[in-house]
């Protein structure tokens, strides 16, 4: 929650061993109140800080979700599925 314009939040120690927290990772910000918006002043590997725009003050409740890359997977990436034709469905070949 905003208090006074400002909130520190901690990454869980769990998500934190899972994601790799060395590279970057993004934040997405949405206040559940009235508010001048939101907008990360900080991030680290440990946690990040959200204030409010324009010097704001208030005391409001938000949701967040982080986007990380998965620690030991950093580099990897889905299969392109844009020819959606030729796709097995649950290791099922398409029937022509």
């Amino acid at each position: 929650m905003l208090a006074a314009g400002t909130a520190t939040v901690l990454l869980d120690p769990v998500f934190a061993d899972t994601v790799n927290v060395d590279m970057q990772y993004y934040v997405f910000l949405t206040p559940r109140g009235d508010c001048e918006g939101l907008y990360l002043a900080s991030q680290s590997p440990k946690g990040f800080e959200v204030r409010e725009l324009r010097g704001g003050k208030s005391d409001v409740p938000f949701d967040y979700r982080i986007v990380a890359r998965r620690k030991g997977y950093e580099s990897r990436r889905l299969e392109d599925a844009t020819d959606l034709d030729n796709i097995a469905v649950a290791g099922q070949p398409v029937a022509p």
